[in-house]
Parts: structure tokens; C-alpha cells; sequence
């Protein structure tokens, strides 16, 4: 872990750049060939998205290329991450709660009810940004089709 504590030098670089690629993917080899370093990574992998939203596809990428046992453990370690915050940084994370939604095992109710305090309280629905919209509409999409077992909240959040 120490080695990927030198590799500081990806986060000058695209998330496309080879120096981010192979780190990605090294952090992909550890978590499927060493799960007892599961936290170290995680914590590594947070440092990097929140000051560096423009990562989450990397990370995204690499949740979907580990077994799903794994990745299940890692999302729901992001999902309680993003919950805690500010609501004006969760825009920069919608691709991360996207996906989060797209895992059946993890309950979305939190994530709903932080998004619709999103859409309430910020300024994307005045500003008419398309991009957050579109991805908002892909998340609500996605929760509909796959949790149609669940009873969202009629009292205003």
C-alpha cells in the first residue's frame, strides 16, 4: 500500500492516462488476490474520489471488473460516504449513486431521500443544468425498474 502512496503523480494526469489505468487496475488485482487488504484500499480509494470526483468512473470501472462480493462491500462503504456529504458534492457523485442503485442488495431509501433534498435545495432545477438531469433521471429509472417492491415516503422530506 505504501507503493500507491508514492503513485500520487495519476491524480496530475486524465483518468484515461496509462499512470491512472495501471493503478486502477493493480488495485483491482489486490482486491480480488488480497481481500484481507479490503479497508486499505477502500480508505486509498476514497482519498482519491473526494478530492477528485472526476475519478468515480475509474472506480466505477473497477467495481464492475472484482466478483460481486466485493464490490457489493465496496459500494455499500461509498454509499454511507456519499450520504455524509454536503448536498452540492453529490452531483459530483452521481454516477457513483447510479450504480449504487443498480446493486439490488443495497437499499436505495437513503439515496432517494438524499437526491430529493438534492433536486429541493440546490439550484440545478433553476439552472437547468441537462447533464445532472439526465443522470438524476437514469438513477430514478433505475430504481423503479429495479426495486418495485419499495414504498417511497409520502411525508415532505
Amino acid at each position: 500500500m505504501k507503493v500507491f502512496k508514492c503513485l500520487n503523480e495519476f491524480k496530475y494526469h486524465s483518468r484515461h492516462s496509462y499512470i491512472t489505468l495501471a493503478l486502477f487496475k493493480d488495485l483491482q488485482v489486490f482486491l480480488i488476490r488480497l481481500p484481507h487488504l479490503f479497508d486499505h484500499i477502500y480508505l486509498l480509494l476514497k482519498k482519491i474520489l473526494v478530492p477528485h470526483p472526476n475519478f468515480c468512473d475509474n472506480v466505477i470501472t473497477l467495481i464492475d471488473s472484482i466478483p460481486s462480493n466485493i464490490a457489493v462491500r465496496l459500494l455499500r462503504r461509498f454509499n454511507d460516504e456519499i450520504l455524509s456529504f454536503p448536498l452540492e458534492k453529490l452531483a459530483d457523485f452521481l454516477g457513483l449513486v447510479k450504480r449504487i442503485t443498480f446493486e439490488t442488495s443495497i437499499p436505495p431509501t437513503k439515496l432517494i431521500k438524499a437526491i430529493l433534498r438534492f433536486i429541493r435545495c440546490s439550484t440545478v432545477c433553476r439552472d437547468g443544468n441537462w447533464e445532472i438531469g439526465n443522470q438524476l433521471l437514469l438513477i430514478s429509472r433505475t430504481i423503479s425498474v429495479s426495486y418495485t417492491h419499495l414504498t417511497l415516503p409520502t411525508k415532505r422530506i
